[in-house]
């Protein structure tokens, strides 16, 4: 048994990818259970990752913790390639958390990442409330498909 099976709190390998719109769209989303970040120093740790399509079109990829956005690409040019998004959260008090997120994409395989976004923050997410987390996508020119999204995984630390 892997190690996200004993401490995975969800998963999913759907793909998801956006349609020929300018607006953001939801590519992927899980549900954290209810009491998972509870006690202080309770960790959850949320991955995405997918696919630029190639063209020259700005695209824009974000991961939401609620309606937080806790990791954001912001518009970038990125022609083919490869993203990976992380943020790690620690339940810091009561219905109080910190998060860091990053997002990376990259063009060329084999080179190094082209860049990377980095934020962190604090929240104020009830622990006592069953958390959505999202991936959204949004396409700066109307193409279906410009932005897929592979796999989204949340793992309990």
């Amino acid at each position: 048994m892997d190690g996200l099976a004993v401490r995975g709190v969800a998963s999913t390998l759907t793909a998801g990818a956006t349609t020929a719109v300018t607006t953001e769209e939801t590519l992927g989303t899980l549900t954290v259970p209810a009491g998972r970040l509870r006690a202080a120093g309770q960790k959850l740790k949320l991955v995405a990752w997918g696919a630029f399509s190639a063209n020259a079109n700005t695209k824009r990829v974000k991961l939401k913790l609620g309606a937080q956005i806790v990791a954001d690409s912001g518009a970038i040019a990125a022609n083919t390639g490869f993203w990976r998004a992380e943020v790690d959260v620690v339940q810091s008090g009561d219905d109080a958390q910190k998060y860091h997120g990053s997002i990376r994409f990259k063009t060329t395989a084999g080179t190094p990442v082209d860049a990377e976004y980095m934020t962190q923050g604090s929240l104020t997410l009830d622990a006592d409330a069953a958390l959505t987390a999202l991936v959204t996508g949004q396409n700066g020119t109307a193409a279906a498909s410009d932005i897929t999204l592979v796999g989204f995984q949340i793992e309990g630390l």
